[in-house]
């Protein structure tokens, strides 16, 4: 095939490739013949200009952004910078980036963060950065890659799209490093805001700089930002100088607020000797000033929706209805539960059940996670009992029932945790989070292994049979929950949690158990996985290797022994080794086939090898 029979998209994949090659001159033919076929000036690529590299390639590259071939044009892009000993990008990289942020696709964008993310940091123009920024707000992905590249901040509105990412994947450390930068050369004790942070966006700011755990930085931004525009007025002064919308947008947010209760309160109580050093000198003069600081962001939050009556005895409450939505409420209520004031917050409670619109399902986790905090008995009966028959249509979802189900194992309630997993087998809810049913599970087998020294044949407490009986009643139970957890988990389950449990089994003389769980195992592909990844020579592939306390051998061995004990008949024995898939070469030699064929042991079977 002849050069002029060559499509446009073909010849201009020949003369990238030609020139990745260093086959400088057929790159400039093919692409002659292309400006020749297309009519493109002619003056865009003079003869001198045929055969040089750079040349080659910067036209080359606004041919294929023309002819959308994105993809070429920043192969031509890579190899142009390659080839540019130039401190700054050229005008043509400039050029295609500028083109493909105009062209503001996914793709056009996601090629021109590989072109950024390609060049070094010190080459890169701010202004084109920032350019990409505001292109790719709705993709906060690209911002944060490209961020991670070269380390330029955005502007206040992408920066907030960064931070939301950067706590969101737990990169807690470069949060905080933009918020830093965002302060720079700010004064704390400035009367307003830094100009890198207007104030109709520093909610958000707030709210993901201290999930972050930048709580100094929040402070400040927080104290500046009321100085700036003032304290809002109570319940008496509303009836005159109303709050102003920038008050209201600020003090009145509800996720800033949540967010600021709940990690204050958290270092409220923490003990003085866990605080960092700059925390504990914050308590210099005022051991309260985390607990006093949360009350006071509560406080400017209540008083900019109408709440602060209900912290009034109820006589002396006025009737004015609450007017809020049942968004505000709810964040209410949670931050009272946070600060321990549980009167108040049941009153403010049971207002959501009278209101039009109920609160929905996301509503209701907060309260749950603040109250649960508090109390997980009080959390469990609004959730199982109250909620359902005060809420229409209301059912607890596997978010509602995780959330306290969490926070009883932390405490160690596990009469609560069976409860609530009980309740939630009940209602078909299936789909818990596999976090917390592991921990559930972890949590279980400690009281199972406590149970065991406490009432094993071995142990030193002299306790009466009955007692006895009714711990190892216990432990079966254990056991029959632990299985129905693995089954409601499937293949999302712990292998190491899995394993552990058999190992826990075959401790405390459940070998029967054991193997149940094994074969659970073994339905859902639990054992044998293997595993890939990529080295610096290559793949590799790795595969479980089924051994230690709970290899099929080792629960082989374990029937074995309920065998000889008399425990366990020779039929049971066999079919039960035969499911695991061990035939006749882990038994014993005082063990019979019933099939009729030889026992070998593994000894013997060594023996007779060497």
């Amino acid at each position: 095939m002849s050069i002029r029979q060559f499509s446009p998209v073909a010849s201009l994949k020949a003369t990238l490739e030609s020139l990745r090659e260093h086959q400088y001159k057929s790159a400039g033919q093919t692409l002659r013949q292309l400006v020749k076929q297309h009519h493109v000036p002619p003056s865009l690529f003079a003869e001198r200009e045929a055969t040089m590299p750079l040349s080659i390639a910067s036209l080359g590259a606004r041919i294929s952004l023309v002819k959308q071939e994105l993809d070429t044009a920043v192969g031509f892009v890579n190899f142009l910078e390659s080839q540019s000993d130039a401190q700054i990008i050229t005008d043509t990289t400039f050029d295609i980036v500028s083109g493909l942020v105009d062209i503001s696709s996914p793709n056009s964008l996601s090629c021109a963060a590989t072109i950024l993310t390609s060049i070094p940091p010190t080459k890169l123009s701010p202004a084109l950065v920032q350019l990409f920024y505001k292109a790719s707000l709705d993709d906060p992905d690209l911002i944060q890659r490209v961020w991670m590249h070269c380390k330029i901040l955005p502007d206040p509105p992408e920066a907030i799209a960064l931070l939301e990412r950067l706590v969101r994947d737990k990169m807690y450390s470069d949060a905080i490093n933009i918020l830093g930068r965002l302060l720079k050369g700010h004064k704390p004790d400035s009367e307003c805001l830094p100009s890198t942070i207007p104030v109709q966006l520093a909610p958000d700011v707030l709210t993901y700089g201290i999930r972050a755990g930048a709580t100094d930085q929040c402070l400040q931004i927080y104290n500046q930002a009321s100085r700036q525009i003032g304290t809002p007025p109570n319940s008496k002064q509303r009836l005159r100088l109303p709050p102003t919308i920038e008050q209201k947008l600020f003090y009145g947010n509800p996720r800033m607020t949540l967010a600021l209760v709940r990690h204050l309160v958290k270092l409220s109580e923490k003990p003085r000797d866990k605080l960092q050093g700059w925390h504990r000198g914050l308590l210099e003069g005022n051991p309260q000033f985390f607990l006093q600081s949360a009350e006071q962001v509560y406080a400017s939050y209540a008083a900019v929706h109408g709440f602060e009556k209900f912290d009034l005895p109820i006589a002396e409450r006025d009737a004015t209805p609450v007017r809020a939505s049942h968004h505000h409420i709810t964040t209410a209520v949670a931050c009272l539960f946070e600060l321990d004031r549980f009167t108040p917050a049941l009153d403010l409670f049971y207002i959501l059940f009278d209101l039009q619109e109920p609160p929905d399902n996301y509503d209701f986790g907060i309260i749950l996670g603040s109250l649960a905090r508090r109390n997980t008995g009080r959390a469990i009966q609004i959730l199982l009992d109250i909620a359902p028959t005060r809420i229409p249509g209301f059912r607890p979802t596997p978010h509602h029932y995780s959330i306290v189900l969490n926070r009883s194992l932390k405490l160690r309630k596990m009469d609560e945790a069976v409860r609530l997993l009980e309740h939630a087998r009940g209602a078909g809810c299936g789909s818990l989070d596999p976090r917390v049913l592991d921990s559930f599970i972890r949590a279980t087998l400690k009281d199972i292994t406590h149970s065991w020294r406490r009432g094993s044949p071995g142990s030193n407490h002299p306790l009466p049979s009955h007692q006895l009986k009714a711990m190892a009643d216990e432990r079966l139970r254990s056991f029959t929950r632990i299985l129905e957890s693995f089954r409601l988990l499937g293949p999302k389950a712990n292998v190491p949690t899995v394993r552990k449990a058999i190992e826990v089994a075959m401790a405390v003389r459940q070998a029967r158990t054991a193997w149940e769980i094994r074969m659970w195992g073994e339905s859902v592909g639990m054992f044998g996985r293997k595993y890939t990844g990529t080295t610096e020579d290559g793949k590799w592939t790795k595969e479980q290797v089924d051994e230690g306390k709970s290899s099929a051998l080792a629960i082989c061995r374990a029937l074995r022994s309920l065998h000889q004990r008399g425990l366990m008949d020779k039929s049971e024995l066999w079919s039960k080794m035969r499911a695991l898939g061990a035939g006749t070469n882990f038994v014993a030699e005082d063990v019979e086939d019933v099939s009729g064929a030889e026992p070998v042991s593994l000894r013997n079977r060594a023996q007779a090898t060497w």
